[in-house]
């Protein structure tokens, strides 16, 4: 049967080649709006490793032509202006400094290396407060303190991803690391987790000390991005004292506050964009050739009223009819989606297009592919294969 099929579809090969074309294009693309979607749920169930409610942030923009690590000067004491301004506000308790802030703020990378292991490494450089503030969760060793001031080597604290990546299953605490331009690196700390982003990926991680360490002349390897703790009752009220209170400490910076929730919200909006596209793009894509399949069937059906009633004449019940219009929709899907699957597997479509992909987002995104090609052509090809049935085997004596 399955031999009889092929060979019928391949002497109208012409014509169901378009055809072929258009359900391998829709399988591709389905796959990969299943597979970034998958992705993105699977990252959003990871915890995030800190607490985003009722976080604000002011970032002071203004460049500074040293070029360096630091602030020196008025830009300095400036920063320093407005890190005590936001202390003498009732409703902060702590500030901390961050070279970066959650959702959308960037990142700061590195490479760490330990024993011939080689991996880049996001990074925030953030003062001892950022601990407390974000209320990390710290699962071994110790977060930055003022005893790390007089230190002759550079802290670090790590996450579980990246003390897996280098050290294995061995305490990392107080082991040292090699970093390209840098001082001799020792890890102090362990956290539990850390994302900057609602779907990044949980991978490596590292913080890295700011700190007053040379009086009050520079902050050194402080950013000007403050983060603190505050839930006041009206948010826009507070927001409009915060800027005039810092109006004057921060004279000639630009300033932007908000909360980590809004940001966190505007983030999620920009990255569902592309999710959101690629599935109005494969809904019409599934929609045309949905119709098209209609129309292509029903055109055969009446183009070949002659062969159809000639099968009936010689004792074809309607099954027998069904069947095979079903079967050739069946074995033109099937060739299409195989080769579809090929493209995948064999030129890692998937990792350039969402990400790198475990084996377990290709099997879930190619099933689910499968399903919804198998499911909308069946669907597609029940009623013109039903109208075959319908044809009587007087109808062929027309064609004669």
């Amino acid at each position: 049967m399955i031999k009889h099929l092929l060979k019928l579809v391949w002497n109208r090969k012409r014509a169901n080649l378009l055809l072929m074309g258009e359900i391998f294009l829709s399988f591709l693309v389905v796959a990969m709006v299943v597979a970034q979607c998958v992705i993105y749920a699977n990252n959003f169930s990871h915890s995030l490793g800190f607490d985003y409610e009722d976080i604000w942030y002011v970032s002071l923009n203004k460049k500074h032509a040293s070029g360096s690590m630091g602030f020196k000067g008025e830009e300095a004491q400036t920063l320093k202006q407005t890190h005590q301004a936001l202390l003498d506000l009732d409703e902060v308790e702590m500030v901390a400094a961050s070279e970066h802030v959650p959702f959308g703020g960037g990142l700061s990378m590195d490479s760490f290396s330990k024993d011939g292991r080689n991996v880049s490494v996001p990074y925030f450089r953030v003062t001892d407060e950022f601990e407390e503030v974000m209320k990390l969760e710290l699962v071994r060793g110790r977060w930055f303190d003022r005893s790390d001031d007089g230190l002759n080597w550079e802290p670090v604290v790590i996450n579980q991803t990246l003390a897996r990546a280098l050290f294995g299953t061995k305490n990392p605490v107080g082991e040292k690391l090699e970093a390209r331009g840098h001082n001799e690196l020792r890890v102090i700390g362990v956290i539990a987790a850390f994302r900057t982003g609602v779907f990044s990926a949980p991978g490596n991680f590292a913080f890295k000390r700011a700190s007053w360490s040379k009086g009050a002349d520079q902050w050194h390897g402080l950013p000007a991005k403050f983060l603190f703790r505050a839930s006041p009752e009206g948010a826009q009220v507070f927001e409009k004292r915060l800027r005039n209170e810092l109006r004057d400490a921060s004279r000639n910076w630009g300033i932007d506050i908000g909360t980590l929730s809004q940001r966190r919200e505007t983030d999620l909006k920009n990255l569902l964009i592309l999710p959101i596209a690629e599935g109005i793009i494969a809904f019409f894509l599934l929609l045309m050739v949905g119709l098209g399949l209609s129309g292509v069937l029903w055109q055969n059906i009446t183009r070949r009223t002659r062969e159809i009633g000639l099968r009936r004449a010689l004792g074809a019940v309607a099954g027998n009819i069904y069947g095979q219009f079903l079967g050739e929709l069946l074995v033109m899907t099937t060739v299409a989606m195989v080769a579809g699957t090929a493209v995948i597997v064999q030129f890692e479509l998937f990792d350039n297009l969402v990400g790198r992909a475990s084996g377990e987002v290709y099997l879930y995104s190619l099933s689910v592919a499968l399903a919804v090609i198998y499911g909308l052509i069946v669907l597609c090809g029940l009623y013109p294969s039903w109208m075959a049935t319908r044809v009587q085997p007087v109808e062929a004596l027309h064609y004669e």
